[in-house]
């Protein structure tokens, strides 16, 4: 069987633990807004892109933390206690740039990573779309009753 090292956990989940630490009274303060908006404000976004929060589960190869499960868990969990959609929509945006970070072939991650820069990213999981084969690619229709950080993303993953 083949393990992941465990050198860098322990450094990776306290720097990512700091890094919620020094954003909480952002995330707190903008709770009411988000909420009242019903979804995150340009601040919120802003303040969880620099300090890292959407780059959670991305591989290190790309930029990212590719922090364990443990440590995702209490990174999302911590965000979550200072700002309840901000905890989402961080575990929602960083997986949404991991799953392709992790397993799309080189030529896709070219293409989604240009220059190495990191895309905002956001899924929607509900199979309740059509996608048909055009000319030059696909055209996807349909309405989800919801997508969690859509309104800040570049890229979709849609079911």
């Amino acid at each position: 069987m083949n393990h992941a090292p465990a050198i860098g956990i322990a450094e990776t989940r306290q720097r990512l633990l700091d890094a919620v630490d020094a954003i909480a009274d952002v995330l707190v303060a903008q709770t009411p807004v988000d909420e009242a908006r019903g979804t995150l404000s340009a601040e919120t976004v802003k303040t969880l892109e620099d300090a890292g929060m959407f780059r959670l589960k991305l591989p290190t190869a790309l930029g990212g933390a590719e922090a364990d499960p443990t440590t995702q868990i209490l990174v999302i969990e911590s965000l979550s206690h200072a700002n309840p959609a901000a905890g989402w929509c961080a575990m929602v945006g960083s997986t949404s740039v991991g799953m392709p970070g992790a397993f799309l072939p080189q030529e896709a991650v070219e293409q989604m990573f240009p220059g190495g820069r990191i895309p905002m990213c956001a899924a929607v999981a509900m199979p309740i779309g059509r996608m048909e084969i055009v000319d030059g690619g696909y055209l996807l229709s349909g309405r989800w009753p919801f997508g969690s950080g859509v309104r800040h993303s570049e890229w979709i993953a849609a079911g």
